[in-house]
């Protein structure tokens, strides 16, 4: 599950149940400077690192993006720049099972940012995310999408982003996790099997 989660952040924060022990041992989300709409992911990775992760395969929680949540007017430059250095850190702890995923992680941060510029119209911002996807990551195929609807009319735009973000924000990476995750007991559990 680190593999996958360090692609992505895709736990939503709402859902999950940890148990004390567990944060005691890896400690809290991360309230570094630049990681703001990120602070929960290297918590996450910590966790996933150390623990066997569970999943209920059910909605557990309901939540609505205004047009002035954080989620909608964050700064995508800014954003960037803090999953980034997440990426980094994730590596310099874990080195031997992350290092090999870190052109993928980076091109996955710069499709995501490709595609929140996408969505706001801004072309070529979009563009510029979408072409370090590619100098990240030649074997994107998600890279080469997003660059080419840059190029492409409103709708047929929106088409390809869809494609590649999913219904419902829910990324490639997300449905992935979700398919292939083990059942678990619904909670994070340790190498054991006793929740964590």
């Amino acid at each position: 599950m680190l593999e996958r989660l360090f692609l992505k952040s895709f736990i939503p924060s709402p859902t999950p149940m940890v148990r004390r022990a567990v944060f005691d041992e890896v400690g809290l989300f991360d309230e570094t400077r630049g990681f703001e709409m990120a602070e929960d992911w290297p918590m996450w990775l910590r966790i996933a690192a150390r623990w066997r992760v569970g999943v209920v395969r059910e909605p557990l929680a309901k939540y609505r993006i205004h047009g002035a949540s954080q989620t909608r007017t964050a700064n995508v430059e800014t954003t960037l720049k803090g999953r980034r250095l997440i990426v980094e850190r994730a590596i310099e702890r874990d080195p031997e099972r992350l290092s090999g995923l870190k052109a993928r992680a980076l091109a996955a941060l710069e499709i995501s940012a490709g595609l929140r510029y996408l969505k706001l119209g801004k072309r070529s911002e979009a563009r510029a995310r979408f072409a370090s996807a590619v100098r990240e990551r030649r074997a994107s195929l998600g890279a080469y999408l997003g660059l080419a609807a840059t190029w492409m009319p409103a709708r047929f735009a929106a088409a390809v982003r869809r494609l590649l973000w999913g219904p419902g924000n829910a990324g490639p990476v997300e449905k992935q996790a979700q398919e292939q995750a083990p059942e678990q007991h619904g909670a994070w559990t340790s190498e054991s099997g006793k929740v964590a």
